[in-house]
């Protein structure tokens, strides 16, 4: 291995990256010269007779693929917990750690076998808690969250139909049961009549919104009506009024053909197709839960915005987990928590979020949220979402404050969270083209919570900085 040590560095070399046929005179440019190399193979390597342990040597790993499976994870953050993790799946625990690209394997015999176990994203994520001293275990709506984000296929390519504020609205409209007609649901998503939080239809937010292969640019409701049915998010039937008990129920389509069976007297009835106008739909599953799955649709498109930001192969995450301070007992709930991985090594970020629907936040969320930061040895952002177009002054006031304490924050609205892009939304932010959380969290603070919020102060070398900027290993 060819490289140099970099000072104040503790850690692997940077190893410079040869590829050259054997023999093959190369050079590399270094501190302003040019060095020859000759590659030349090892010869102990191809040595049978050479016992194990007589030399030793590392090989580095790198992993690819599997980008788009959110439950595994092929890149992992460099902390002593995850490490250990790791070293399990591997089964080499005490032969493998984690360096500043990746794997590292020690070696000690010429010829080795490496059988390498998948690493389970929720897995990761707990051996973090665990290391700042929490237990985690997933709660009830982040189960919910999940499983909608299942059903729907991938959160990325298939949740972004919630981006549309008209489409939440009739998703709490039939949490409770109830029935819309087509022509019901067409003026919901397409109604600009404002409301205490705003207006559904904004044809700034949603105009380019693409929600399936294939589609031309520019809304179409017509889309966005069968995608809703497509993804089962609404069940198609009719209200039939029994002849023989006069009682009047919903039945969904896979319920009757030419006849159904009156589910209060049981008696079977002929479909009076001539007395029926307009197909009436309800929400189905989980969109049945009121509150459009105690608050899912708020973490998705949390989750979704992140996972945009970080181009969908760099980033993991979890919905909401309940989490028990080991040394305290305090119980907390966060709704989700994503890691956004370096593009080129083992460097990361930590998002801790909330999501709330149209909300406030309260004192306790921000002291919740900064003494699970306090925790943690790198810090982690603090994320508040809300799917209002703007946040309380009550609001404001909490997040300045909890900038202005050194905490990194970032401030989303339904400004941020229901467009596909936000080259629009941060054409006078202070970065334009933000590409780092950091950045992300500026442009933010700066259009959301207002002039008071100033920029964190600087964290200590081992708890701030971006994905890639050298750090001392744990």
């Amino acid at each position: 291995r060819f490289g140099q040590e970099i000072e104040f560095y503790v850690g692997d070399i940077h190893v410079a990256e040869l590829e050259a046929s054997e023999g093959e005179e190369i050079s590399v440019l270094a501190d302003g010269q040019m060095t020859p190399v000759k590659l030349i193979s090892p010869p102990y390597l191809g040595d049978e007779t050479l016992l194990k342990g007589q030399l030793s040597w590392s090989v580095e790993i790198t992993m690819s693929g599997g980008f788009r499976d959110p439950e595994f994870m092929f890149s992992f953050p460099n902390e002593p917990a995850v490490e250990a993790l790791v070293g399990r799946g591997v089964g080499l625990l005490d032969e493998v750690r984690l360096g500043h690209r990746g794997i590292v394997l020690q070696q000690d015999r010429p010829r080795s076998s490496l059988f390498l176990m998948p690493v389970r994203t929720k897995d990761v994520f707990h051996a973090l808690f665990k290391q700042a001293g929490l237990e985690a275990e997933p709660s009830q709506p982040g189960q919910y969250a999940e499983q909608i984000i299942r059903k729907m296929g991938s959160l990325h390519g298939d949740c972004r139909v919630f981006k549309i504020r008209g489409v939440r609205d009739v998703l709490d409209r039939l949490g409770d049961g109830s029935t819309l007609t087509k022509g019901n649901i067409y003026q919901a998503v397409m109604c600009e009549t404002p409301d205490e939080h705003g207006r559904n239809w904004r044809a700034d937010l949603y105009e380019d919104l693409i929600l399936r292969y294939g589609q031309r640019r520019g809304f179409d409701f017509g889309t966005t009506f069968d995608v809703l049915l497509e993804k089962r998010i609404l069940r198609p039937g009719f209200v039939f009024r029994c002849p023989a008990c006069f009682k009047d129920d919903w039945y969904h389509v896979s319920e009757f053909a030419e006849e159904y069976k009156c589910r209060f007297c049981f008696t079977p009835q002929r479909v009076n197709f001539a007395s029926v106008h307009d197909w009436q739909y309800k929400a189905d599953g989980l969109f049945r839960i009121p509150d459009s799955a105690q608050g899912s649709v708020a973490v998705i498109l949390s989750l979704w915005r992140f996972q945009h930001f970080a181009h969908g192969d760099h980033g993991r995450y979890v919905t909401s987990r309940n989490l028990v301070a080991r040394d305290t007992g305090h119980r907390c709930e966060i709704d989700y928590a994503y890691v956004l991985m370096g593009t080129f090594d083992t460097s990361y970020d930590l998002v801790l979020g909330q999501a709330t629907r149209f909300g406030d936040f309260t004192d306790d969320d921000m002291q919740k949220m900064s003494e699970l930061a306090d925790r943690f040895p790198r810090k982690p952002y603090l994320a508040f979402s809300t799917l209002k177009d703007r946040y309380s002054d009550a609001d404001k006031e909490r997040l300045r404050n909890l900038a202005a304490k050194g905490y990194r924050v970032i401030a989303f609205t339904r400004e941020e969270l229901d467009p596909y892009d936000l080259f629009d939304r941060f054409e006078k932010a202070p970065h334009k083209h933000a590409v780092t959380l950091k950045e992300l969290s500026a442009n933010t603070l700066h259009l959301n919570v207002g002039s008071g919020a100033a920029e964190p102060v600087a964290m200590s070398a081992g708890s701030a900085g971006e994905p890639g900027a050298p750090r001392a290993p744990a």
